[in-house]
């Protein structure tokens, strides 16, 4: 799966062409996926009206298109960026590589259960940010730059705490 190429399918569709003719002042904000055997070759596009507040996304598989009406947005007290195509060199395999080698590094006595990454603009860095939930209920949480493939951070933390 390619974001470029999945982005130029979704703009050639009737049902991108159609919703665009309403929605001018939205722009591309994210692509999300969820890497588990049910959602393979599934991924989410996210489109972003920062004057409303409001986000849609389209939902690609390879046999079908389909978009979510426009949702209010919870966000923490940051902007979302425009996704800016031309700076994501980085592929999606390339990515997972790389964070497969830090966790091989940093954290190679967690045991993964399941993984998704965005590839979303933060901090005026195009980034691809994966968490994987791990079957001790961590977090662990890395960045990696969309135009180099360099690490910018990666983390672990507790996802809940039983008493």
């Amino acid at each position: 799966m390619d974001l470029h190429t999945t982005l130029d399918k979704l703009h050639k569709s009737k049902e991108y062409k159609e919703w665009k003719k309403g929605h001018s002042d939205f722009y591309l904000a994210h692509a999300f996926v969820m890497t588990d055997e049910l959602n393979k070759d599934i991924m989410q596009i996210g489109y972003y009206n920062d004057k409303t507040d409001r986000m849609a996304t389209f939902i690609i598989s390879p046999d079908k298109i389909s978009v979510v009406p426009d949702q209010e947005v919870m966000k923490a007290d940051q902007h979302i960026n425009e996704l800016d195509l031309s700076k994501i060199k980085l592929t999606i395999e390339d990515a997972l590589v790389v964070a497969k080698k830090c966790l091989d590094e940093h954290y190679k006595k967690e045991s993964i259960m399941k993984s998704f990454f965005i590839i979303q603009e933060l901090e005026n860095t195009p980034m691809f940010n994966i968490t994987y939930l791990t079957s001790g209920f961590k977090a662990i949480n890395i960045k990696i730059s969309s135009i180099d493939g360099k690490i910018i951070k990666h983390s672990a933390g507790v996802i809940a705490q039983f008493s």
